[in-house]
């Protein structure tokens, strides 16, 4: 189980520009993922608070009670490790985060009974040896799950590209159909013009055909409706497209997070 990697993106008819806070949170939490992968837990802790002072978010709590496990500090880490699932219910290793603070709990307790009574001065018996316990290692982490692209056949994997969003696949395929329309609107208009032309020329001659005239009215009307149904789904497309939510969510390590 190793710390996340933290970013904010935005996606609209141009790229929105970041926060300060997002900028500096997610600095300061790039720079904690390279220290705790270092095993310099101590600096790697420093980080992970000064980006959660920054931009609160649940998952820094998480990365904080992995160093906060790495350093001894087992209450501390258990209660932050608790702040986030209790934040993240749904996450889906809750039920190994959860382990895990029990874990850490358990640790408090058995290092407090390895304290052993102290003889009275005033008694003739040798103090009695205290069993000593191994030290208790900080439990195993959670497996990595990167985060950063869809997994087939895994659930857990969070994708970033924007075709993974309903509203910007839905976009996509208003537009495709506008430039269908916008091209058999062309086709329409170029048959129009022919049969109008004909029929001109026709006249021209003193033979008017007046089935080259229907024939170039109907296709002017199908042009018409044609072009403006393109022009309405070409707008609709570039609204939905620009009104669309984001969201992009990359892990290197195992933590989501979500803006």
């Amino acid at each position: 189980m190793v710390v996340g990697l933290v970013l904010l993106a935005a996606r609209g008819t141009g790229a929105a520009e970041e926060s300060d806070d997002v900028v500096v949170a997610r600095q300061r939490f790039a720079l904690g993922q390279i220290l705790f992968k270092q095993d310099k837990y101590a600096d790697a802790l420093v980080e992970f608070e000064a980006a959660q002072k920054t931009l609160h978010r649940a998952e820094f709590d998480y990365n904080i009670g992995l160093c906060l496990s790495h350093l001894a500090r087992p209450i501390e880490a258990a209660d932050a490790l608790e702040r986030y699932i209790e934040a993240r219910p749904s996450d889906p290793e809750a039920a190994t985060i959860w382990q895990t603070i029990a874990t850490l709990r358990r640790r408090v307790k058995e290092d407090e009974q390895k304290v052993a009574p102290v003889t009275p001065p005033h008694e003739e018996k040798p103090p009695l040896a205290t069993p000593v316990k191994p030290p208790i290692a900080p439990p195993p982490p959670p497996p990595l799950v990167e985060k950063t692209a869809p997994a087939a056949g895994d659930e857990r994997a969070v994708t970033s590209g924007w075709l993974s969003r309903p509203r910007h696949r839905a976009s996509l395929g208003l537009g495709i159909g506008a430039l269908a329309l916008v091209v058999a609107g062309v086709v329409t208009g170029t048959l129009a013009r022919s049969d109008r032309s004909s029929y001109d020329a026709g006249c021209d001659l003193h033979r008017c055909d007046q089935s080259l005239y229907d024939s170039a009215s109907s296709w002017a009307h199908a042009t018409d409706a044609l072009l403006g149904v393109g022009l309405v789904a070409a707008v609709a497309a570039i609204v939905l497209f620009a009104t669309a939510p984001s969201e992009v969510r990359l892990s290197a390590s195992g933590v989501r997070v979500s803006f």
